[in-house]
């Protein structure tokens, strides 16, 4: 946010027997700078019903008066309508941006224990507070959706198969599986976080194997992340594996053997003293 500093300068006139003299400069700042904009226009909308509980996206307006600014938000989901005293999920960003979206699909990668999913056919609150370091936080309004009924069960989490290590410019196997209650076909959601490649794979069979084949073309380590996905769009928990990579654990190892010779010397040539 912008700051602008108000001067006032004022010359005090000294009166003495002696006569009139001007005294110094008196410096008055005055801060005025206008706090960020209340959130609105909320998604879903105040009161909205059969809101899809399968990660529902919220937005809302937002800003700063001054201008272009990053503003901290925190944004704040329960099934207690006294929303600034208990939280189900509270979630602090920064977004300069007037009309704020949030993706409940990032937030699950987030926490690890929220996998997006809110309770079919409930009542939620939620509601947005944007930080400013000027005075009090501006909090916007408590708005409240109802979801839809429950449609289906989420797949399991999925179990990840990968190399140990990997090479740069070798390509490697990944396979990933899970189960749906339903017996629902999968889908497959792989990001390999580093560099954000995407790969949807599928529908396999509940309890087959997808795999794919990819290449790591950086010296880096490497973590992907994994969710299922059935037919009706039921989802499960993010699953996640990090994987090193051979140059990054070889040198680990190099360094490591280096300090175990040094050491073992320095234990050599005390032993020869002492005998």
């Amino acid at each position: 946010m912008k700051k602008i500093t108000a001067i006032i300068l004022c010359q005090v006139l000294i009166i003495s027997s002696f006569g009139f003299s001007i005294s110094g400069l008196v410096i008055n700042t005055n801060n005025l700078s206008d706090p960020p904009y209340v959130p609105s226009n909320p998604t879903p909308a105040d009161g909205a019903v059969d809101v899809y509980y399968f990660y529902p996206n919220f937005e809302f307006d937002g800003g700063d008066p001054d201008g272009p600014a990053n503003i901290f938000y925190r944004f704040r989901i329960d099934t207690d309508p006294w929303i600034w005293d208990s939280s189900l999920l509270g979630y602090y960003f920064n977004c300069g941006d007037l009309h704020i979206k949030i993706s409940f699909d990032y937030l699950s990668q987030t926490f690890d224990n929220y996998n997006g999913i809110l309770e079919p056919n409930t009542t939620y609150y939620w509601a947005i507070e944007a930080e400013y370091d000027e005075g009090d936080n501006v909090r916007g309004p408590v708005w409240n959706f109802t979801t839809s009924e429950k449609i289906s069960d989420p797949p399991s989490k999925p179990i990840i198969f990968a190399p140990e290590t990997i090479v740069k410019g070798v390509e490697y196997e990944y396979s990933f599986v899970s189960t749906d209650p339903n017996n629902d076909d999968i889908y497959y959601h792989v990001i390999f976080r580093n560099h954000h490649d995407v790969f949807d794979l599928g529908p396999r069979p509940s309890g087959d194997k997808a795999v794919l084949k990819y290449t790591w073309d950086y010296d880096s380590d490497l973590y992907l992340i994994v969710k299922a996905i059935d037919l009706n769009t039921a989802q499960s928990n993010y699953a996640r594996v990090d994987i090193p990579n051979s140059r990054n654990k070889f040198y680990d190892n190099f360094f490591l053997q280096k300090i175990i010779e040094k050491y073992m010397i320095c234990f050599k040539s005390i032993e020869n003293i002492l005998i």
